[in-house]
Order: C-alpha cells, then sequence, then structure tokens
C-alpha cells in the first residue's frame, strides 16, 4: 500500500513537471507568433506604403512625358514665336523640375522604409532599382530636352539681338533720310521762293502825278522842267506795284489815251493795240516775255 502511495506521488510530479515544460513552449510559441504577426503587419504597411509611393512615382512620369509632348510639339523657331510661348515653356520645364525632384525623394523615402523595415526583399529592392533606373532615362531625356530648348532660346536671342541691330540701324537710316528729305524740302523751298522771284514782275501805270505821289518816278535832268526825262526811282515803293507772274501774264490792260514805258523793254518784245479808231491805246501785249523782262522786273506805264 505505501508503494502504491509513492507510485502515485511520482506519477503525479511526472505529469506536473511535463504539464509545466508544454506550457513553457506554448508561451513561447505564442510569443514568437505575436513576433511574427508584429513582424508581417509592419512587413505589409512597408509593402502598402511602397506601392503608394511606386504609384506616386508612376503618375508623375506620366505627368512628364505629357509635359515632354507639349515641349516637343512646339516649334521654338517660328519667327512668329511669342514670349507668353517662351514662358509657357519654362514653367513646364520648371513643372518637370518639381516633379523630377518629388521622384527623388520618394524614392529616398522608400528605401528608408525598407532599411527601417529590417526585411530583405529582393523584389522590392528589384522594383526600387528599376525605378531609380527609369527616373534616370527621363533625367536624360529631360536633360537632352533641357539643351535643345537651351539652344533654340540662344538662337532667338541672337536673332532678336540680330533684330534689335538692323532695327537700330534701320532707324538711323530712316533718320539720316528724313534729315535729307528735310535738306531736299528746305532746298526746294527755297528753290521755288527763288523761282518765284524769278517769275515775279512788279507793275506800276498812272499819270507821273500819281505815281511821283507814290514814289514810283521821278524827273531827271534838263533845266528848269524843259528836257526832263521821267524815270524809275532809285528806291520804288514796292506797295505801289502789283505783282505779276511774268511767265503767265501777257496782255496788260492800259485803257489810256497815250502811254509812255518808263522802264527799259526792248521794243521788239512787246506791242501796243489800239483800240478801233486809234487814236486811244488798249492793252500792251508781251510777245517775247524772256526778253521783255530782261532788263527789269519792273514795267512802269505813264498814262494820260
Amino acid at each position: 500500500m505505501k508503494r502504491i502511495i509513492q507510485s502515485s506521488a511520482i506519477l503525479l510530479v511526472m505529469v506536473l513537471a511535463l504539464a509545466s515544460c508544454n506550457q513553457d513552449k506554448i508561451n513561447k510559441l505564442e510569443e514568437n507568433n505575436t513576433a511574427l504577426s508584429s513582424k508581417n503587419a509592419q512587413l505589409d504597411s512597408t509593402v502598402n506604403e511602397y506601392l503608394a509611393f511606386v504609384n506616386q512615382i508612376d503618375d508623375n512620369l506620366a505627368l512628364i512625358r505629357e509635359k515632354e509632348a507639349i515641349l516637343a510639339e512646339q516649334d521654338l523657331r517660328d519667327p512668329e514665336y511669342k514670349q507668353d510661348k517662351k514662358d509657357q515653356i519654362l514653367e513646364e520645364i520648371k513643372a518637370i523640375n518639381t516633379l523630377m525632384e518629388d521622384n527623388r525623394q520618394k524614392i529616398a523615402q522608400m528605401q528608408e522604409a525598407l532599411d527601417k523595415s529590417g526585411t530583405e526583399n529582393t523584389q522590392l529592392n528589384r522594383l526600387t532599382k528599376s525605378l531609380q533606373n527609369r527616373i534616370a532615362e527621363r533625367d536624360k531625356t529631360i536633360n537632352d530636352l533641357k539643351e535643345e530648348v537651351k539652344t533654340y532660346f540662344t538662337e532667338i536671342v541672337e536673332l532678336e539681338e540680330e533684330v534689335s541691330t538692323l532695327d537700330k540701324k534701320l532707324a538711323e537710316s530712316n533718320e539720316t533720310l528724313l534729315l535729307k528729305e528735310d535738306v531736299i524740302e528746305t532746298q526746294r523751298s527755297t528753290i521755288n521762293v527763288q523761282q518765284e522771284a524769278l517769275n515775279t514782275g512788279f507793275i506800276a501805270k498812272g499819270s507821273f502825278k500819281e505815281l511821283e505821289e507814290k514814289e514810283v518816278v521821278v524827273r531827271q535832268g534838263g533845266i528848269l522842267g524843259i528836257g526832263a526825262v521821267e524815270k524809275l526811282s532809285a528806291s520804288p515803293n514796292q506797295t505801289a506795284f502789283a505783282k505779276i507772274d511774268i511767265q503767265k501774264t501777257q496782255l496788260i490792260p492800259l485803257d489810256a489815251k497815250r502811254v509812255e514805258l518808263v522802264t527799259n523793254h526792248p521794243i521788239d518784245s512787246y506791242h501796243i493795240h489800239k483800240v478801233d479808231d486809234g487814236k486811244a491805246v488798249a492793252s500792251l501785249e508781251i510777245v517775247d516775255p524772256e526778253k521783255f523782262w530782261e532788263q527789269s522786273k519792273y514795267l512802269v506805264v505813264l498814262t494820260n
């Protein structure tokens, strides 16, 4: 009986010891399971964050391709290219630079997230490398595009400078031309004035007394008035004369009984017309204007 009791006690101890050992294993497994679940959750979070970054980068690259297409369609060599188009291109390039910088920052954040997760994931690393390569390719394409735009802008600036120089030369030429035109106009005006002066004749007619009072004629020579001759005053009063165009005036009405020319004119350069009865003078006709006005541009006729 005593042996049976002892055997039962030993068996109970063994059962208790085995149960305790199994509980430790269960606790250990539960701890491992909790850690693994936490790690899996962290990995899932990292992967989700990673995929979100990938989607954002893809969206950025799509926008960049759109803007590259816009730039490619621009004809920068168009002579009618306007400043607002240039500004638009610069804005597109600025937007591309911003998107590319955003891509680089997201790649760095992705790599940092992977490093913090402590998880080695070959596929994610490969995807990161692929994205880096795609961004590098876009960088090269964009740099080539920038160089092309820069070259075009340089050409445009040079053309604008050439146009500015030509405009300046043209302005100088126009200014010189205007000055020459002013000189020519002045000369033309002077010539016209001179020509008008050459073509202007002065006529005064009336009795000796009338013309003497107007300071047009004077008597010179003779004794006590006998043998004196009528002559044009040395400084005749210009207001007493009527102006005529000697190129257009050929017939001068006189309507006098008798006429006498005080000024000298070749007798064969004019003709005196009388009225029908021959007792009065009707007019003086200039038959050779050049010869008539050769000695004097003044015509003074005494009428009685």
